[in-house]
């Protein structure tokens, strides 16, 4: 291998290694954010889900009183 095939396969490496830097940091800045949405949303299916139950055990209590 000659030395300029040297010199532009290392400047090629060096250009990979360059944007896997740039993608490590933009997953690093959007890690946080989505683990505080992925927690918000546990939280809202939580209380969908209360209020599901609630819903049903309305629901069942107006059938009983229509018997």
């Amino acid at each position: 291998m000659s030395e300029g095939a040297i010199v532009e396969f290392l400047q090629h490496e060096a250009e990979i290694v360059i944007q896997l830097r740039k993608l490590h940091t933009a997953v690093s800045a959007l890690w946080i954010p989505l683990t505080v949405f992925r927690e918000q949303n546990k939280t809202i299916i939580t209380l969908l889900n209360q209020i599901l139950d609630e819903l049903k055990a309305i629901r069942t209590s107006l059938e009983e009183r229509e018997k």
